[in-house]
C-alpha cells in the first residue's frame, strides 16, 4: 500500500482467497479526498468469498450494493466495519488502516443500520443510547424527533420498554434503530435493508429518515430490492464474489449492456408498475416501449 501526494490509497494483492476493495473517507483523515484499498478474506482458505475486487468510493457519496444472496455483499460490508478481519491487504477509512484504528473510535464513527433490530428491556434512553450515560436527554430526544418518533419522545425517554422492544411497533423499532445512528452522527453508515420488513406506511416514514441521514455521510446501502437504490450515487453490482460492475448510478441505467440497466429491466417486465419506484428514467412511455436516454424501445 502506498500514499501518494494527492493523497489516495493505491495498492494491489494477488494469490489470496479472496480480494476486495474497500471504502472511502469515513474519518475525514484526508478531508475531500477519495481512498482504495484492497483486501482479502475468506471463512476458509478453500471457500473464497470475495475476489479480485477493487473499488473506490468518494467521501459523502452513497453506494448501493446489489447481487445475489451469497454473492458477498453483506461480506464487503462487513469488512468496513470491522466486524470481519481482512485475511490479506489493508482495508483504509481516511487514508488510516482500519486495523490502526482503536475499536472504539471506530464504533463511534462507523454504524449499521441491519433488517432485524435488536432491543432490550429498558428505558426508551437506555435503548436509544446503548445504555451509554454520557449523552444528555436533550439530545436523545432530538434524536427521535430526527425520525419521525416524536409522539415516542413525548410519552418520555424513561419510560420502561419490554425485552424485544415490547411497547412499540415494528416500525418504530426501526426506526428507533435509526434513532441510536442519530444521536452518534457517525460518519460511515452502513444500511442493510433496513426497510424490508416492514408494511408500505412505515417504510415510506423509514425512507424519509433514512434520506435524511444519508446526506453528508458515506453511505452503503446493501439492497435485497432494486427500488431501494432509486436515491444513490454509485452502483457495485456483485456476481459470485466478483464486482462486475461500478459506477455512478446514472451511468449504469443508462448503459443498455450493462448488468444493473439488465436487472432493472427484468424487474420492469415483471412489474412495470414499479417503474417510479425503480427507474424513472426507463419507465415505459405513451408508445409501450422503455425511454432510454432520449430513445424508446419497444
Amino acid at each position: 500500500m502506498v500514499v501518494n501526494d494527492a493523497g489516495e490509497v493505491a495498492g494491489s494483492v494477488s494469490g489470496g482467497c479472496v480480494e476486495g476493495a474497500v471504502v472511502g473517507e469515513a474519518l475525514a483523515v484526508l478531508e475531500g479526498t477519495r481512498e482504495r484499498g484492497v483486501v482479502s478474506f475468506g471463512y476458509s482458505d478453500a471457500v473464497p468469498v470475495l475476489t479480485d475486487v477493487n473499488l473506490r468510493f468518494g467521501a459523502g457519496r452513497s453506494i448501493g450494493v446489489v447481487g445475489r444472496s451469497g454473492s458477498g455483499k453483506t461480506t464487503l460490508s462487513r469488512l468496513v466495519l470491522r466486524l470481519l478481519e481482512a485475511g490479506t491487504g489493508t482495508v483504509r477509512l481516511g487514508g488510516v488502516a482500519i486495523a490502526d484504528i482503536p475499536l472504539g473510535d471506530l464504533r463511534r464513527r462507523v454504524a449499521l443500520i441491519p433488517q432485524e433490530v435488536e432491543l432490550f428491556s429498558g428505558t426508551v434512553r437506555e435503548n436509544v443510547t446503548m445504555f451509554d450515560p454520557t449523552p444528555r436527554d436533550a439530545d436523545v430526544v432530538s434524536a427521535l424527533r430526527r425520525v419521525g418518533l416524536d409522539a415516542v419522545a413525548e410519552a418520555g425517554i424513561h419510560r420502561q420498554l419490554g425485552a424485544g422492544g415490547t411497547g412499540l411497533s415494528a416500525g418504530e423499532s426501526q426506526l428507533l434503530a435509526l434513532a441510536r445512528v442519530w444521536l452518534r452522527d457517525p460518519d460511515l453508515v452502513v444500511l442493510d435493508e433496513a426497510t424490508a420488513r416492514v408494511d408500505p406506511a412505515t417504510e415510506v416514514r423509514l425512507e424519509q429518515a433514512i434520506f435524511e441521514l444519508m446526506r453528508g455521510r458515506t453511505t452503503i446501502v446493501i439492497a435485497h430490492r432494486l427500488s431501494t437504490l432509486r436515491h444513490v450515487d454509485d452502483i457495485v453490482v456483485i456476481d459470485q464474489g466478483r464486482v462486475i460492475e461500478f459506477g455512478e448510478r446514472a451511468d449504469l441505467v443508462a448503459d443498455d449492456a450493462g448488468r444493473f440497466h439488465r436487472l432493472l429491466e427484468l424487474a420492469l417486465d415483471l412489474a412495470p408498475e414499479l417503474a417510479p419506484e425503480l427507474a424513472p428514467e426507463l419507465a415505459p412511455d405513451a408508445d409501450g416501449g422503455l425511454a432510454r436516454g432520449g430513445t424508446v424501445m419497444s
